[in-house]
């Protein structure tokens, strides 16, 4: 799952909270920044048991809020 719009204060833990109540790795999170003008972006990508379970976390959790950031969820295949 890639979720996109992450603060760039984040940390995994961060992420954690966002992600509660869903099944997921937490060992698999990971975050990249991507510098573009004029801020960067934070992405996350975390890994998920199934994809039936990645769909819920997207169902769940898109458009929910990290630290006061709009966070978008997309599940990868």
């Amino acid at each position: 799952v890639l979720l996109q719009n992450v603060p760039r204060i984040a940390v995994a833990e961060d992420v954690e909270r966002f992600l509660s109540g869903c099944e997921y790795e937490a060992s698999s999170i990971s975050f990249m920044l991507r510098q573009s003008l004029p801020d960067s972006i934070k992405w996350a990508t975390v890994r998920f048991p199934s994809q039936t379970q990645a769909m819920d976390a997207f169902i769940r959790k898109n458009r929910g809020f990290c630290l006061n950031n709009q966070v978008s969820v997309r599940v990868l295949q």
